[in-house]
């Protein structure tokens, strides 16, 4: 993330936002028309979207028929020292709104889809593929997407699939939600504004690399914001917004992901095998032995004192779930071992087991998410992605300080270090704000 002093460090240039159709005989310019561009990037979605709002008055929606499947190349450029445009083309997936503000004028909505994302609707996969998981998703990326996979070797999963009737986006989530790492860290896939690789990472590596923002914290600061250094100030928090239902405790015990037994049937044998999900001993101690909760910020989103009949709420069965076992499809002989596995298919288990571990990890840390709003610049640099599946710091001051310990206290379960999961890119024709929703699995410690 660049630090400058540059009287121009909140200022971006729209560069162009060129529509584009076979049905065209010429490119049209709608920049100087454009008053927002709205671009949104999430760690669930291997594509980006966005939206567009303009003030039509030359006939484009009428004059060029518009259909769904036009496209728009949008480029954007910082005005910072030492940056390169960004440029992302997309489909118009829909118009959104039209509304007339004059006899000769209307404003028009378009909402966009990022072009990986509309070609893969248009294409069916029913093929059969065997090997890691990543490089299945690798060669769905390639050959379908012309997309390069940015991936690791973490992934533990090995399966024959056939992938049963999904468009290319639809076909790397559903691998990805299968595949976890050896400790049962989640993947995800997602596409990002700055560089062109779908990215394929797990939890775990994402939540272990440093933060973005070491040098300068992101603060929720009148101080802040009134600092005469211009960096300081850039990094202010602007607005801020926590989740309507946080701390949605009982809903995550109702999901089975506190403490909860879980059978699993083998089909091949009619034997049943269970065990029980604790979530202190399955997830938060081995997150914190890891270090993948740092020792300053390894305060649980739950607490063991909370107690029913003598017994700490992970200790109860809550619920108990069972699920069919493979068959063993693949299986040639009662003594082959090592037969190739189905899709959701383990060997034992501890292997099942991951997969709870890693669907808790997920609703553990959505559990609080926070919004803030900032100014967006430093983030389009054009060379380093800095948005979603990185970790930025953040501070907020505590409502009541205590007596004599200076002004600048911190409140603990706030501020904190947070994973940017999604991002709302807000480029208007005076600012370029930057809506990121962030989470975190653990508190500061008190």
């Amino acid at each position: 993330m660049k630090t400058t002093n540059s009287p121009d460090a909140s200022s971006y240039v729209l560069v162009s936002v060129l529509l584009q159709s076979e049905r065209l005989t010429e490119d049209v310019e709608l920049r100087e028309n454009v008053t927002d561009v709205d671009i949104f990037e999430h760690l669930d979605k291997p594509y980006l979207t966005a939206q567009i709002l303009f003030m039509d008055n030359e006939y484009v929606l009428e004059q060029i028929d518009i259909l769904g499947a036009e496209r728009i190349t949008i480029t954007v450029h910082s005005m910072q020292d030492n940056t390169v445009p960004i440029t992302k083309t997309f489909y118009i997936s829909k118009v959104l709104n039209t509304e007339k503000s004059g006899d000769n004028i209307q404003t028009v909505a378009f909402h966009l889809i990022e072009d990986i994302g509309y070609i893969s609707n248009l294409v069916n996969i029913n093929r059969h593929y065997s090997g890691k998981s990543s490089k299945i998703a690798e060669k769905i990326a390639s050959n379908f997407l012309d997309r390069e996979l940015a991936h690791g070797s973490t992934d533990k999963q090995t399966m024959d699939v056939i992938i049963p009737n999904l468009n290319p986006s639809q076909a790397l989530k559903w691998i990805a939600n299968r595949t976890t790492t050896n400790d049962g860290y989640p993947f995800y896939v997602y596409s990002t504004l700055v560089g062109n690789k779908i990215q394929y990472r797990d939890l775990g590596a994402i939540l272990s690399s440093p933060v973005i923002n070491a040098e300068m914290t992101y603060k929720y600061s009148s101080q802040a914001t009134k600092s005469v250094k211009p960096d300081v100030r850039r990094r202010s928090i602007k607005s801020h917004n926590f989740s309507n239902n946080m701390e949605n405790l009982f809903t995550v015990i109702q999901k089975g992901l506190v403490g909860s037994r879980y059978e699993y049937v083998e089909t091949i044998n009619d034997k049943q095998k269970s065990f029980h999900f604790d979530v202190v001993k399955d997830l938060y101690k081995p997150l914190v032995s890891a270090g993948v909760m740092s020792q300053n910020q390894s305060n649980y989103a739950f607490s063991e004192k909370y107690v029913h009949d003598n017994k700490s709420f992970n200790k109860h069965s809550t619920r108990t779930i069972a699920q069919l076992r493979g068959s063993g499809a693949y299986r040639e002989t009662d003594q082959d071992t090592e037969f190739k596995l189905s899709f959701g298919e383990t060997r034992n288990t501890a292997e099942y087991k991951l997969d709870i571990i890693s669907r808790a990890m997920d609703n553990a840390l959505k559990k609080n998410p926070l919004t803030i709003i900032v100014d967006g610049v430093d983030f389009i640099d054009g060379t380093s992605h800095a948005t979603i599946g990185n970790n930025l710091r953040v501070e907020f001051l505590v409502s009541n300080p205590e007596p004599g310990k200076g002004e600048n206290q911190i409140d603990a379960k706030k501020s904190g270090d947070y994973l940017i999961y999604s991002t709302r890119h807000m480029f208007k024709k005076e600012t370029y704000d930057l809506a990121l929703t962030c989470v975190k699995i653990g508190n500061y410690k008190r």
